[in-house]
């Protein structure tokens, strides 16, 4: 995507951060409202999953696998996005239930 551009990693780097940020502050927002509650084996579930992340990044950083799937562009967007909204939204729901 942005392999024609001068500097492309640096661009690449700094897009992903942008990325990460704002999916991470919406899963945050999401999480402290009352609407997107949910039970307390539910955010364990949901941070027992999380570990396919660590999967997925290795995949990506490593190249295995499907070559049309783990090296393209899209895959690596879409699962950032996933992570730093379940980061996100576990964290704070983690944070608020902690106490009970």
């Amino acid at each position: 995507m942005l392999k024609n551009i001068g500097n492309s990693d640096g661009w690449f780097v700094l897009m992903m951060n942008t990325i990460f940020s704002i999916f991470d502050t919406i899963g945050r927002k999401m999480g402290g409202t009352t609407t997107f509650d949910i039970s307390i084996t539910s955010i364990k579930v949901l941070s027992g999953v999380r570990i396919i992340f660590v999967v997925t990044f290795y995949l990506i950083a490593f190249e295995v696998g499907p070559s049309w799937l783990f090296v393209s562009d899209w895959f690596i967007i879409f699962n950032m996005m996933l992570f730093s909204w379940s980061n996100g939204y576990t964290g704070t729901l983690c944070a608020i239930k902690g106490p009970a």
